[in-house]
């Protein structure tokens, strides 16, 4: 991502080149909207003078398989507003590696996916609080600095599931996520939303 603006800027600004006003106008409207889901994001008390230079992520991770259907971890980030069609537009690949780089100490406690996961949040924390600098498209010496601001986290459950260390899920306990299904006489298969179960949310 840091790579991004000087090469193509316009991944970033929801396809618009630099010298439009309509990304500015698209990224203002975005956190306009998005106050009314999460009016406590940081965003809104560390760039509220400036959201309509936040650019809103999300991060995405998947253990999938690659050549010969050998598993492998891919990481990008991706901006909500996308610039283009094409996943090679929309995806930016923050890291991949094939499961026998990390997982060939055996760490059934998933050290390695977890570092990568750490690496990654910290690096989010730097480009939310220290931005981006973006080439002044007025033709000038200066730069203006863009904000990638997280807002999402997407994967497979599998993903899911070791980096958030989840302890309910599907095929964790039998426990649902949502409601307490799973536990004691609160069958796990009963989908009756009756008011035994909605007690419990």
């Amino acid at each position: 991502m840091l790579a991004t603006p000087g090469r193509k800027p316009q991944l970033l600004l929801g396809g618009e080149q630099p010298l439009s006003p309509l990304w500015k106008h698209r990224f203002a409207l975005f956190w306009q909207r998005f106050r009314h889901i999460e009016a406590g994001h940081p965003v809104y008390q560390d760039h509220g003078n400036r959201l309509h230079l936040c650019i809103p992520v999300s991060l995405y991770g998947d253990e999938g398989r690659g050549r010969s259907k050998t598993p492998c971890l891919v990481v990008t980030s991706s901006p909500l507003i996308g610039g283009g069609e094409h996943s090679l537009d929309t995806k930016l690949l923050y890291t991949t590696c094939f499961a026998p780089e990390y997982l060939k100490t055996r760490d059934r406690k998933n050290h390695t996916l977890l570092a990568i996961v750490e690496h990654l949040s910290q690096e989010s924390a730097v480009l939310f609080s220290q931005g981006v600098p973006l080439p002044d498209p007025a033709g000038t010496n200066g730069v203006i600095k863009l904000y990638p601001v997280v807002v999402a986290i997407k994967g497979d459950w599998e993903w899911i599931l070791k980096t958030c260390r989840l302890t309910r899920m599907y095929n964790a306990n039998r426990v649902c996520w949502l409601c307490m299904a799973g536990v004691l006489c609160m069958l796990y298969a009963n989908c009756d939303r009756g008011r035994f179960l909605q007690a419990s949310i």
